[in-house]
């Protein structure tokens, strides 16, 4: 099916001949994440989450699936689900970075504060070509009133 991108991709990994395994970079991305996007971040971590990340979405380009059926592949299925994650820890963290002020369970030690004033507003993410574009949507107020959360 010409410029099915789906098609494209679940042939691209199920012709691939790499040697890197899935299981591995999903190991390392879960790691990435936990060190350094998990619940109380700072810019250098985060940052250093983003080159990793970068590192793994290549990892993933030249990683192949060893199962190349294409009847009941769960290995298959875990490939496509990675490249899913990995879109998403990409968007995750760059959300995050640019998201200067505490939140919820967006907790930033170098920005220990929240900041209704600057960033009372929904994160839209975009991918584009160079990467993940973001933009930003007012919040609107209606029954509830912004608050503090305290654990």
């Amino acid at each position: 099916d010409p410029g099915c991108e789906v098609c494209d991709e679940l042939e691209r990994l199920l012709s691939s001949t790499g040697t890197e395994r899935m299981a591995d970079i999903r190991q390392d991305l879960q790691a990435v994440m936990m060190d350094d996007v998990g619940v109380f971040r700072m810019a250098g971590q985060m940052q250093a989450a983003m080159d990793k990340i970068g590192e793994l979405q290549e990892r993933y380009r030249h990683a192949s699936v060893e199962d190349k059926g294409k009847h009941f592949n769960t290995d298959l299925l875990e490939a496509i689900e990675l490249g899913y994650l990995l879109e998403l820890a990409e968007i995750t963290t760059a959300s995050a970075l640019a998201r200067q002020e505490s939140r919820g369970a967006h907790s930033r030690e170098d920005f220990p504060d929240r900041n209704d004033e600057i960033w009372l507003k929904h994160t839209l993410a975009y991918r584009t070509g160079t990467g993940v574009e973001l933009r930003y949507k007012p919040v609107v107020i209606t029954r509830f009133q912004p608050k503090p959360r305290t654990y």
